[in-house]
């Protein structure tokens, strides 16, 4: 399996929403904050920059929930 650059900022995206709602979950980040949503955005942002040079179904689908 080969990995490219795209893999890595694809998988830094999804770590980044994940860690986005962790933080919610943890109680050290409010759903409202400018930092959650601008956190959502880049790792979306990431994700879809991902997808655009290595289409995955599944990611693509979990990002448009």
């Amino acid at each position: 399996m080969n990995n490219y650059w795209y893999d890595l900022v694809g998988n830094i995206g999804v770590l980044l929403i994940l860690l986005c709602y962790l933080l919610i979950q943890l109680g050290k980040l409010n759903n409202d904050s400018l930092v959650y949503s601008l956190g959502n955005l880049l790792g979306a942002v990431l994700t879809l920059v991902s997808l655009y040079f290595g289409f995955n179904l599944s990611v693509f689908i979990s990002c448009y929930r």
